[in-house]
């Protein structure tokens, strides 16, 4: 990363100083929060009629989301792919700005629940498939400039709310085991 800059700042000495110096530093070059691409926590906030209170309300939910995430982590400290997973769904919750292609992180999730789901445990493609058939598809768009409040908030979060349900309902390989054990 570190030659990359370097190079970039020879070829491009002028970009590379504004970059460095002021864009980088300006949270406001990135867009609006309640712009439709973003499907974050904090996106979600930002669709909804609670400005007085949007950032107290992004904290308190990014503190949950951390104190979910650390605790299905710890159930399974030697799972690494479902750390992974559950990490790369973390990073698109509570970072301030997720556009969508950044849920690219909710693949390893995606996978981790299509295994399960193969393995005998349905309910896991179920969600898995959903959640597929939803990101791969422009659903989330008609809400740009459709259906207003109620639906619109259904709508206009549905990445928000996937990456919601494989953070609490993915599969570890701790719970897929125990849930299998438990079956026989």
């Amino acid at each position: 990363a570190a030659r990359s800059a370097l190079c970039s700042a020879t070829v491009f000495p002028d970009q590379s100083r504004e970059f460095w110096t002021a864009a980088l530093w300006d949270p406001a070059r990135v867009g609006e929060y309640r712009y439709l691409s973003n499907q974050s926590l904090r996106g979600l906030l930002a669709r909804l009629p609670v400005d007085a209170v949007e950032s107290y309300l992004w904290i308190a939910a990014v503190l949950l989301v951390l104190v979910i995430w650390f605790r299905r982590v710890r159930a399974a400290p030697d799972d690494l792919v479902a750390g992974l997973a559950l990490t790369g769904v973390l990073g698109c919750l509570i970072s301030p700005i997720t556009w969508v292609h950044h849920c690219v992180w909710l693949l390893p999730a995606l996978v981790r629940c299509v295994d399960a789901g193969l393995s005998g445990h349905r309910r896991y493609l179920y969600l898995a498939g959903a959640a597929y058939l939803v990101m791969t598809s422009r659903l989330t768009w008609l809400w740009e400039t459709g259906p207003r409040p109620p639906l619109a908030v259904l709508g206009s979060n549905l990445y928000v709310y996937f990456s919601l349900a494989l953070l609490i309902w993915m599969p570890t390989s701790a719970a897929v085991t125990d849930k299998a054990l438990t079956r026989r």
